[in-house]
C-alpha cells in the first residue's frame, strides 16, 4: 500500500509542476495588467482552484523506472536541452526572424514597468503572458544573469515537463517520438531547399515533385519550426497536450487546465477547442458530464476568460479594468 502512495504521490507532483507552469503567466498577468481589486481575488482563487484540482487527482500506481529508462528520461532531457539552444536565445546561432519583435517585447516586460504602454498612452495588447515569469526574475536578477538565459530556463522548463508527461506514457519509445517530430523539420528544409541539397544528394525528382506542390516553404508544422519562431505560443499548448496524452488530465480537468493555455496563446487555445470538441464528447456520452460541472476550477476560470477576451479585444472596456 505505501509503495503504491508513494508512485502516485510521485506522479501528481508532476501534476501540480505542469498546473504551476500554466497558472504563473496568467497570475501574473492579472498582477501586471488588472486592475487590484479583481486581480487579487480572482488570481487566489485561479490559486486555490489549481490546488483544489491538483490534491483531488489520482493515478494507477506504475511500475518502477528501471536503470535504463532513467537513462533514456536522462537522454530524452538533454535532447529538449540541445533544441532550446539550438533556438539560438544567447546570439550562438541564427535566430528566427520573429525574434526581431519576440526579443523587443521581452526586453520592455523586463526593464519597464508593467503594463506597458505606448507612446500614446495606449495599453500594449499582445498575447505575451508566457514571457511575464521569466521577465520577472530576470528583473530581480538583472545584475547576475543574462535575461536571455533566465527566458531559456523557462522555455527549457516547459519543454522538460513535456517531456516528463510523453515518459510517463510512452516509457522508452518517447525519445523515437521526439525523434521523429524534430525530423520532420529536417525532412521540410531538405524538400523545400532545392538550391542548397538538390547538388549533393540525389533527390532532385523529390524536389521538383514537392515545388510543384508546395511553391513556398510551409512553415510552424512541425516542432522545431513551433519552437523555434513562436515558442510564446508552442510551449503551453505542447504542455496541455502532453498532460493529455499522459493521462494527467481526466474529463473533469480537461477544460479547466485548457483556459490556462488562452492568456500565452489565444489562437492555440482555438486550435485546442477544435480538439476538445473531438475527445470531449466520448467522455459525454459515458456519462461523465455531471463530474465535469461539478470541478469548481471550470467556473473560477470562466471570468478569467471573460477578462481576457475583453483585454485582447483592446475596446475601451478592456482598459476601464486594465490597471
Amino acid at each position: 500500500m505505501s509503495e503504491t502512495c508513494a508512485t502516485g504521490r510521485r506522479r501528481s507532483l508532476l501534476l501540480g509542476a505542469c498546473l504551476l507552469y500554466l497558472l504563473l503567466p496568467n497570475v501574473l498577468f492579472l498582477c501586471g495588467w488588472v486592475e487590484t481589486w479583481l486581480a487579487a481575488p480572482l488570481g487566489a482563487l485561479l490559486a486555490a482552484g489549481c490546488w483544489a484540482l491538483w490534491r483531488r487527482s489520482t493515478f494507477a500506481p506504475r511500475a518502477p523506472m528501471t536503470q535504463g529508462g532513467k537513462a533514456m528520461l536522462a537522454l530524452c532531457l538533454l535532447l529538449g536541452a540541445a533544441v532550446v539552444y539550438l533556438m539560438g536565445l544567447n546570439g550562438d546561432f541564427p535566430q528566427p526572424r520573429d525574434f526581431i519583435a519576440r526579443n523587443g517585447i521581452y526586453g520592455a516586460l523586463v526593464n519597464e514597468a508593467w503594463p506597458l504602454l505606448s507612446a500614446r498612452g495606449e495599453y500594449f495588447v499582445y498575447y505575451h503572458a508566457f514571457w511575464l515569469p521569466a521577465a520577472a526574475v530576470a528583473d530581480i536578477l538583472r545584475s547576475a544573469v543574462p535575461g536571455w538565459l533566465v527566458l531559456a530556463a523557462w522555455i527549457y522548463l516547459g519543454v522538460a515537463l513535456c517531456i516528463l508527461c510523453l515518459f510517463r506514457r510512452c516509457g522508452r519509445r518517447t525519445l523515437s517520438l521526439l525523434a521523429v517530430m524534430m525530423g520532420l523539420a529536417c525532412a521540410q528544409e531538405v524538400l523545400g531547399r532545392a538550391d542548397v541539397f538538390a547538388a549533393v544528394l540525389p533527390i532532385q525528382g523529390l524536389v521538383d515533385a514537392y515545388n510543384a506542390l508546395i511553391p513556398q516553404p510551409v512553415l510552424y508544422t512541425c516542432l522545431w519550426h513551433q519552437l523555434a519562431a513562436t515558442y510564446n505560443h508552442a510551449v503551453a499548448v505542447m504542455l496541455f497536450l502532453c498532460m493529455v496524452h499522459g493521462r494527467l488530465l481526466n474529463a473533469r480537468t480537461l477544460l479547466p487546465a485548457a483556459a490556462l493555455v488562452v492568456a500565452c496563446s489565444p489562437l492555440g487555445a482555438l486550435a485546442l477547442l477544435v480538439y476538445l470538441a473531438c475527445i470531449l464528447p466520448p467522455r459525454v456520452g459515458r456519462g461523465q458530464l455531471p463530474n465535469m460541472l461539478r470541478e469548481p476550477m471550470l467556473y473560477i476560470a470562466l471570468p478569467l476568460l471573460a477578462l481576457l477576451a475583453l483585454y485582447f479585444s483592446s475596446g475601451a472596456v478592456s482598459q476601464a479594468v486594465a490597471g
